[in-house]
């Protein structure tokens, strides 16, 4: 059985802030593949509707998940 934890994370940009988005998006985006643990790290823009991202992640352990969550990168952009 596998340990590896699969997140899929929805964003909804505010109408005009589209833009914004996927700039501060791809700030915890770039980097995040070579995180320790990182197996996958895909971002997706609804071709309908691109104020919608959501990115798919994979990671190999709970560890490795917990981990990635306390990077700067991931607190500036949630706050």
């Amino acid at each position: 059985m596998s340990n590896t934890r699969t997140i899929v994370a929805g964003f909804v940009a505010a109408p005009g802030q589209e833009e914004r988005l996927r700039e501060e998006l791809a700030t915890m985006i770039e980097p995040s593949p070579a995180d320790e643990g990182c197996l996958r790290y895909r971002p997706y823009v609804d071709p309908a509707h691109p104020e919608r991202m959501v990115i798919v992640e994979e990671w190999a352990d709970a560890a490795a998940q917990d981990h990635h969550f306390t990077l700067w990168r991931l607190t500036d952009v949630t706050a």
